[in-house]
């Protein structure tokens, strides 16, 4: 699937960050790719990017199947890519919050690496959880391996399953991709690439609001800590990601940009 360069690639494109990135981009006049695994908004959304006046394709793709993704960069060129891709806890089991937001996303960013010129830029969207667990030298371990290809089972026969609850999985899955975009800067570096991670804290779309109907007292208490008294929305999210994978943005690399209305700011002040 050729592209030319200047075409930004929006994984998770029917979502809500995803969408909003899309939207932000048309109206800036990028050129857009978008995949997802709903057929029917990607193709209503590539419908209304095509109306905005620019060029919007789609491709459904499932990130979590290595073949399609192998197929899908066949070829393909771009100038930059948002991964907005994900599951939350309250949409999945621990094991398939590890394997969309950790693995399929290490495997996609790897695999998408060599589509991208220098100068290019990928934005991997991660999540302000990871700063609320604590370092864990046995898990961390285990999720910043080189190989996560067997991570599953290896995550199911630590003792006491401290991963086996899905928010808390999906925390730690965050934290391990922001260290996997630390430890990648140098080898995108020395391509003259970027690779950069962005954190939202509470934002208002529809996977924001299923996690605040599931735990809607503990969403009450973080939304009084937000200094900012509000939660974010996705054109908020949409806009940072859109800098950072610009060239406005083309000495920031290999760090993580929380966009979370000083939420984890206040939490550790005294630290």
């Amino acid at each position: 699937m050729a592209r030319t360069e200047n075409t930004l690639l929006i994984t998770g494109a029917s979502g809500g960050i995803g969408r909003a990135c899309a939207i932000r981009a048309a109206h800036r006049g990028l050129s857009l790719l978008l995949t997802d695994i709903d057929e029917d908004k990607l193709r209503t959304l590539a419908a209304a990017c095509n109306h905005i006046g620019v060029q919007a394709d789609f491709s459904v793709l499932d990130i979590c199947d290595s073949g399609a993704v192998s197929a899908f960069v066949q070829g393909l060129s771009i100038g930059a890519c948002i991964h907005a891709a994900g599951v939350s806890p309250a949409m999945a089991s621990w094991d398939r919050v590890l394997t969309v937001n950790l693995i399929a996303a290490v495997d996609f960013i790897a695999a998408i690496k060599s589509t991208i010129p220098a100068g290019g830029c990928v934005v991997t969207i991660a999540s302000m959880s990871a700063y609320l667990v604590t370092a864990d030298p046995v898990i961390d371990t285990l999720l910043n391996s080189d190989d996560l290809s067997s991570i599953v089972a290896r995550v199911a026969d630590l003792e006491a399953a401290p991963l086996g609850d899905a928010g808390v999985a999906y925390a730690y899955a965050k934290r391990a991709l922001i260290h996997y975009v630390k430890r990648e800067a140098k080898s995108w570096g020395d391509e003259g690439k970027r690779l950069v991670s962005l954190s939202p804290g509470l934002i208002d779309t529809e996977m924001g609001r299923l996690e605040a109907s599931s735990k809607a007292d503990q969403y009450a208490m973080m939304r009084a800590r937000i200094p900012l008294r509000r939660d974010g929305a996705s054109e908020e999210i949409a806009d940072v990601a859109l800098f950072l994978a610009s060239s406005e943005a083309a000495y920031i690399t290999g760090c993580d940009l929380l966009v979370d209305g000083g939420f984890i700011g206040s939490m550790t002040a005294n630290d």
